[in-house]
């Protein structure tokens, strides 16, 4: 064994990083994301530094001359037997300084060369590189250290830095690493635990013994006696002066790279005084903790005067380097771990985290189980932390014979679970280190020649990343059709936008395009070209060596090419280039600035001024919408308007906001164009139709629609809502509300312009909308929102809709004119006074659910609502934002009904939480208010309503909650006064932890009715996933954490004729359900979840494969790798379900620009989950690709008709498809087409025949018709 001694010791100087590192490793690449929400998925091109140590085992059975027993430290293969020893100093590779290499002398006349040999050939290999044996040098950006462990420690020997970086004059890390390894011998015992810990402790900056803070504590005394002379002090009084010192030496003990302050002083030795120097510090050492390697370690890896290691430059990180770096602990070990080595004690040192534990387990040994608890601190598993803040991977590698599991092997292309599963029972320590380097995520492997070393540390490492330039993404949506609602329209709108988490804006830009809905559900773009490839992706447009456009898909909307060359080949700002025409959508059509005088957009806003001059203030209106025009310029109280000049740039001016006093009508005329559009992110586009007359074809027995007006409404990132028209694109109206003037005005202006990047992003009016809509018949016998040709006959357009993170108001406009709306009405909770209900509001994510209900004896149009997000909550003050949060502040929680038009619009009528008090039954004025204690976390999702009588008035509500509950609210409206308007809410569903690891429920249920032998019940079904933070996964074995899942609750009260009076449930406080898997689902011969049971759920536990075909990543599949997004489409007897893998690559890899993910449809029978076989046309599927980053799924048509289309069956008493009533209603019906689910990637499911029935009936009649 080699001793070390200070004088041994090379010192190198420390000096820092010229130049960041440009390759990405992503073998061990950490992704560390700070951005709210979901935008998290949106991945920037990203050098990071990817810092390995190697950490080797040194002990005794590495080596044939530590012991001679017959093949002691060789793998002799089966059939031959060891005839003695040899060494010699040999040079196996050209051009490396010969070692010594050892062997044992085989009975076949080989050589057979021991571990420690294979080993250091193999590095030396990887590190010089070996053309005969065809290997590559590892790229002089790695950024590579060594440690080893024998005996009872490990500790550090060369510091992690490039392999290119020079460290001498002459010599690299490289030559230092290769001069190291080929100095290494083997003896001792084998200290795994204590070594593992060692190399995390100076990759963190912090030492494995205890430290303390004391100021002016003296290290060393320098003075004169005969000669320089020094002693080091080895006990302190409590003040840091020494009280005892060791021997005096003329040798210098005083380390050459330490930096100590330096005083005079003075000390009494043996009666006689002294004055010299004292090297102080202010820190010591106040525990030498047993078998800590820090003594041991190399000086340049330490801060000697911090008595603490130093943490590689690579790992001194920007927060944006910080996610695109990887840091790992490479572990080669040849056998057993030494046992009992108590590790527990230097884990805390190295974590500075006196609180560290971890049980005993094997007998009394706490090795292994400190190794997984440990781990989890280094990888940030569950919420641990370490001092670095940076995820820090282990791969393990047995080396040798002993440490081969038979048959197993690590594959990637497995998840967590199942590479575990693999090893089956974890009875040995070889096993125990397996899954140890699953756990770490650098999985592990077993070799015993040098190659396989070469093979396991480039696998570790991974393969080089490359810098991809930023992506454009998106996803479609078909709007639900008011004036037809029975036949889905061919358009579908693509909301898009380019995520640049990379740069500094804080605005992220956008657009919206119109395609067409082609064959096999594909969107396609003018010429009947593909909008996406196979994987979903986006084909962009081509270019030639000049630059000029040679290929592209052009949406709808695009704008026409000019005729003229010049011009066709002009850049993208350029009206009439084909680039212009490319980047298309709303984009290209708006109409900015003024022509001939007239300004070409109309902008409204529903901020207003009072006053003139100094005294001019500006406030937000409730229900009056202004008109933004050059008037502002001139207007006595407008021009004094301080933010005036980012309403200008709105119109298209691209102008100097901040001097608004500059903006004149003549510089407005020579100022440049400001074209832009915020991106499109959660507010989707929604259809408005004012006009359009219904036809009806006998012989199909179609409906169709002719004459139609229509629009398409959406809100951006900008801080506008937009209304378009939705055959040219062209924008009828921009409403910018005077909340988004205060909060984020500079988004008005050049996007490039704006600062803070993602941690300071503007969203705007990013949260969904919804239109209600009324018709009347106007002379020509149109359909109209307008005039009907009855006497006082009106029709309805109202739009409503919230802010998401934006903010927590909601508004509403009236669209019956849409050449003139109006604020119906503005909703403020941040004006609300405190303890009032707006008070308790958070967030508004939740899409308005706008229909009518019995108050007071009149038939009333309102507005349900969830209280929305709390993201502030909790004493780390980010609310949802944290995966770990149990809400307590009750923000956000409840649901909310207010008035929805009249001159009441706007006002809180009924609301229920357990911030509300119950009004009395007899209560017949103001607000009515129902408190529930369980309805105390925040609701995000829409607000399901349902009609159980065909009266058009909400009988029922479903809702989840963040917190993991389902509930009922059944409205009573018969109540003959308004504090009986409800009843109770009934929790349906209770999977509250109360640890903050709740599923979360973020979608709206859906809801489907079916009849079980008589018995008439629903399926409530909801999936979870924590869309807060969508890249979140958690280590296979952290405790407390669930799988996200597909829930389907069978309600079993909501058909019951005494609901309104019953007081006890048959489906209340539900907190188990059948779990359907894989394995027991694609039969329905015996049924997991009976109606005599909850219902049932599905675990997304198994890793599927992506769109390119592959398992790619799989072994990165985790607890909650995949969430359920969207809420679940329930379609003739089956269910839909959307789902986002964040263990996918996506579009790029962990650190190239793109989009992270990916997105899957899997399917059910419902209702009670299982089909009768694996074939898809039974109904069962599991992850059909759906597109990258996260995907909605879509209803759209299909031209199936009647027996063409294969229709849905449920499980075995899958409740009857007639039910013994619809067949009857058959010859009143219309066909309305098939219906299948559109993506990204095409058409998804069987076709489904549908069919409108003219006559009235119960929703529970309904079964062959969607809910």
């Amino acid at each position: 064994m080699k001793q070390i001694q200070n004088s041994e010791k090379k010192s190198y100087r420390h000096k820092l990083l010229a130049a960041s590192i440009a390759a990405v490793l992503t073998g061990t690449v950490a992704t560390n994301v700070t951005q709210a929400s979901d935008i998290d998925i949106y991945q920037e091109a990203k050098s990071g530094e990817i810092t390995l140590m190697l950490l080797f085992d040194l002990s005794g059975s590495m080596s044939r001359y530590f012991s001679d027993n017959n093949g002691y430290g060789c793998d002799l293969p089966t059939g031959v037997s060891d005839n003695g020893r040899a060494k010699a100093t040999e040079t196996p590779i050209v051009g490396v300084t010969a070692y010594n290499r050892q062997w044992c002398k085989g009975s076949d006349g080989k050589k057979y060369y021991d571990r420690i040999t294979k080993l250091k050939d193999g590095v030396i290999a990887l590190l010089y590189g070996d053309s005969s044996n065809k290997i590559t040098r590892l790229s002089d950006d790695k950024v590579i250290g060594l440690a080893t462990f024998q005996g009872t420690d490990g500790y550090i020997r060369i510091p992690a830095r490039p392999l290119g970086y020079k460290v001498t004059e002459t010599q690299t890390q490289r030559d230092i690493l290769i001069e190291e390894v080929r100095g290494l011998s083997a003896d001792g015992s084998t200290p795994t635990f204590k070594a593992f810990t060692e190399v995390a402790s100076y990759m963190m900056g912090t030492n494995t013994q205890e430290r303390a803070q004391r100021n002016n504590t003296v290290q060393y005394f320098k003075y004169t006696n005969s000669g320089t002379k020094y002693r080091t002090c080895t006990a302190w009084n409590t003040n840091g002066t020494c009280n005892t010192f060791s021997s005096e030496t003329s040798t210098n003990p005083v380390p050459v790279a330490a930096s100590f302050s330096e005083v005079i002083c003075s000390y009494t030795i043996s009666n006689k005084t002294y004055s010299g120097t004292c090297y102080q510090s202010n820190w010591y050492i106040k525990t030498a903790t047993s078998n800590s390697g820090y003594p041991k370690s190399y000086d340049e890896t330490k801060v000697i005067e911090e008595f603490r290691y130093r943490s590689p430059d690579s790992l001194t990180q920007s927060e944006d380097i910080k996610k695109c770096s990887g840091q790992g602990i490479y572990a080669l070990t040849d056998g057993e771990p030494t046992s009992n080595q108590s590790p527990t004690a230097l884990m805390k040192n190295a974590l500075n985290n006196s609180s560290f534990s971890c049980s005993a387990l094997n007998a009394g040994s706490d090795d292994w189980n400190c190794a997984y608890t440990f781990n989890d601190n280094l990888i940030l598993n569950n919420n641990k932390t370490n001092p670095l803040g940076l995820k820090i991977k282990t791969a393990i590698v047995g080396f040798g014979s002993a440490f081969s599991i038979s048959g197993v092997t690590y594959d990637k292309s497995k998840t967590q679970v199942e590479n575990i599963a693999a090893l089956g029972t974890i009875n040995t320590n070889q096993k125990r280190a397996a899954k140890w380097g699953i756990l770490g995520e650098g999985g592990w492997y077993s070799g015993s020649s040098s190659q396989s070393i070469v093979d396991s540390i480039n696998s570790f490492l991974g393969d080089l990343g490359k810098e991809i330039p930023s992506v454009t993404t998106g996803s479609p949506t078909i709007p639900k059709d008011a004036l037809n609602p029975a036949v889905l329209q061919d358009d579908a709108y693509y909301q898009q936008f380019q995520p640049t988490p990379d740069k500094e804006y804080s605005l992220w830009v956008g657009n919206l395009k119109k395609y067409l809905v082609g064959t096999s559900g594909k969107l396609q773009g003018r010429s009947n070209k593909d909008v996406t490839d196979s994987r979903g992706r986006l084909i962009t447009p081509t270019y030639d060596d000049n630059g000029k456009l040679t290929s592209a898909v052009y949406d709808f909307w695009s704008a026409s090419i000019s005729d003229t060359a010049t011009i066709a080949d002009g850049d993208e700002n350029t009206i009439g280039s084909k680039k212009f025409a490319a980047k298309g959508g709303v984009w290209s059509q708006l109409k900015l600035r003024s022509d001939n005088n007239v300004l070409q957009r109309k902008l409204l806003t529903n901020r207003v001024g009072t006053g003139t001059g100094a005294s001019a203030t500006f406030s937000s209106s409730n229900n009056t919408l202004r008109t933004v025009n050059l008037n502002y310029l001139s207007d006595t109280t407008y021009k004094d308007d301080p933010n005036r000049g980012y309403l200008i740039s709105l119109l298209g001016y691209n102008v100097d906001a901040t001097n608004p006093s500059s903006i004149t009508t003549s510089s407005l005329a020579s100022s440049a164009e400001l074209r832009q559009v915020g991106a499109v992110m959660h507010s989707l586009p929604v259809l408005v139709t004012n006009k359009g007359k219904v036809t009806y074809n006998a012989t199909t027995k179609k409906i169709g629609s002719t004459n139609r007006e229509d629009y398409v409404l959406f809100g951006t990132t900008q801080g506008l809502l937009q209304v378009v028209d939705a055959v040219t694109g062209q924008e009828k109206f921009a409403f910018v509300p005077n909340e988004m003037v205060d909060k984020q005005k500079q988004a008005f202006g050049n996007y490039t312009a704006t600062t803070g990047g993602v941690n300071s992003l503007y969203y705007g009016v990013d949260g969904p909308w919804t239109v209600h809509t009324e018709y009347v018949i106007d002379d020509s016998g149109n359909l109209t929102v307008g005039t009907g040709k009855g006497t006082n006959q009106k029709g309805k357009q109202l739009a409503f809709g919230g802010l998401r993170m934006g903010g927590r108001s909601y508004y509403s406009l009236d669209l019956q004119n849409i050449n003139t709306p109006k604020l119906n009405f503005y909703i403020n909770p941040d004006a609300a006074s405190s303890a009032t209900p707006l008070s308790y509001m958070g967030e508004s994510w939740s899409k308005p659910t706008v229909t009518y209900v019995n108050w007071g004896g009149v038939r009333k149009l309102v507005m349900f609502v969830g209280g929305g997000y709390d993201r502030t909550g909790g004493a780390d003050g980010k609310g949802y934002e944290s995966d770990n949060y149990n809400q307590t502040n009750k923000k956000g929680a409840g649901v909310y009904m207010f008035s929805a038009e009249g001159a009441d619009a706007g006002s809180l009528l009924w609301w229920a939480s357990a911030n509300a008090a119950t009004s009395d039954v007899t209560t017949n004025s103001g607000i009515i208010g129902r408190k529930d204690d369980n309805l105390q976390y925040s609701v995000v999702s829409e607000i399901r309503t349902v009609d159980r009588d065909g009266d058009d008035l909400a009988d029922h509500l479903y809702v989840g909650d963040l917190g993991g509950q389902i509930f009922r609210v059944d409205l009573n409206n018969k109540a003959t006064t308004l504090g009986a308007f409800a009843k109770a809410p009934v929790r349906l569903l209770n999977l509250h932890k109360t640890d903050g690891k709740s599923p979360r429920f973020y979608d709206m249920p859906s809801f489907s009715i079916y009849n079980e032998k008589g018995s008439t019940f629903a399926v409530i079904s909801i999936g979870s996933g924590n869309r807060s933070q969508p890249l979140q996964s958690y280590t296979t074995t952290t405790a407390g954490v669930e799988y996200d899942a597909i829930y389907n609750l069978y309600d079993k009260d909501v058909a019951r004729k005494d609901l309104f009076t019953a007081s006890s449930w048959n489906t209340k406080d539900v907190t188990s359900l059948g779990l359907l898997t894989e394995d027991n689902r694609y039969t329905n011969t015996t049924l997991i979840a009976p109606y005599s049971t909850n219902g049932w759920y599905y675990k997304f536990d198994n890793c599927v494969a992506g769109s390119d075909g592959t398992k790619t990543d799989c072994d990165k599949y985790k607890l909650q790798s995949e969430k359920v997004f969207g809420t679940p489409l329930a379609m003739n007897y089956r269910l839909y379900v959307s789902t986002f893998d964040s263990s996918k690559p996506g579009i790029s890899g962990d650190c190239g620009a793109g989009v992270k993910g990916e997105s899957f449809l899997s399917s059910f029978c419902l209702p009670f989950g299982q089909c009768k076989s694996k074939d898809p046309k039974d109904g069962g599927s599991r992850g059909a690709p759906i597109g990258i980053g996260i995907q909605n799924i879509t209803t759209g048509n299909d031209n199936c008709t009647g027996d063409s289309c294969t229709g849905g069956e449920g499980g075995e008493g899958g409740g009857s498809k007639n039910g013994g009533k619809v067949a009857s209603s058959s010859n009143y019906c219309a066909n309305t087409g098939g219906r299948i689910i559109v993506t990204t990637t095409g058409s998804s499911g069987q076709g489904e025949a549908t069919q409108m029935c003219l006559i009235p009936q119960r929703w529970y009649e309904k079964n062959t018709l969607i809910k």
